[in-house]
C-alpha cells in the first residue's frame, strides 16, 4: 500500500527543524543564507563559546602538495622559524618590479604630455630646439627602459627556475614588442 504524498515523516539530523528543512528543500538556491542562519542561531545559543584554543591561530600541519618530498622537512623548519623559501621572496621582488615598470611607463607618458603642452605654449624661438630635446630624451628613455625590462627578464627566468610550482611561474616580457606598443601610445613627437 502506497503512502499518500505529503504525509511522509522526515527524519531530520542536525540542529534544524522540519519547517527549516522544508524551506531549504523548496529554495535550494538560498541554501547559503540558511546555513548562515543556522550558524548564527548556534552562535546566539552559545555553542561556539569557550572552545579549545579560542582566539589563537590554527596550527594546521597540512603538507604542501607542491613541495618536493625531499624538501618538506626543510620547508617545515623554515615555516616554524618564520622564514620563507628564497623563491617566495624572489616572486615578491619580481612582481613588484613588473608593477614598477608599468608605473614608470604610465608616468613617462604623462610627463611627455605635460612637456609637449609646455613646449606648444612656450617661446617660438625655442620651439624646434625643445622638440628635438624632447624627442632625444624620449628615445633615450625607451632604450633605458628596454634594458631595465631585459634585466627584469633575467630575474623572471631565475624565479621560474627556482620556483617548484609551475602554476605561478611568470611569463617573460617581450621587450621589443612592449617598447613598440608603449611608444605607439605616447603622444606623437614631431621629428624636426
Amino acid at each position: 500500500m502506497a503512502k499518500p504524498k505529503g504525509k511522509e515523516k522526515k527524519t531530520i539530523k542536525g540542529p534544524i527543524t522540519e519547517a527549516e528543512f522544508n524551506q531549504i528543500k523548496k529554495a535550494p538556491r538560498q541554501t547559503a543564507s540558511w546555513v548562515e542562519a543556522i550558524i548564527t542561531r548556534a552562535m546566539n545559543e552559545g555553542k561556539f563559546d569557550n572552545l579549545k584554543n579560542e582566539g589563537k591561530p590554527l596550527d594546521i600541519e597540512e603538507e604542501n602538495p607542491y613541495a618536493d618530498p625531499d624538501m618538506r622537512l626543510a620547508y617545515r623548519i623554515m615555516s616554524q622559524a618564520g622564514t620563507a623559501p628564497a623563491w617566495v621572496d624572489m616572486e615578491k621582488e619580481v612582481s613588484h618590479e613588473i608593477e614598477q615598470a608599468k608605473r614608470d611607463r604610465a608616468n613617462h607618458r604623462l610627463w611627455l604630455n605635460r612637456r609637449l603642452a609646455q613646449i606648444k605654449e612656450g617661446q617660438y624661438q625655442t620651439f624646434l630646439r625643445d622638440l628635438r630635446r624632447l624627442a632625444d630624451f624620449h628615445d633615450n628613455w625607451l632604450i633605458q627602459h628596454a634594458e631595465k625590462l631585459r634585466q627584469l627578464n633575467e630575474k623572471i627566468h631565475n624565479f621560474n627556475h627556482a620556483c617548484p610550482v609551475p602554476q605561478i611561474h611568470k611569463v617573460l616580457i617581450m621587450v621589443d614588442q612592449t617598447i613598440a606598443e608603449f611608444d605607439k601610445t605616447c603622444p606623437g613627437i614631431p621629428r624636426v
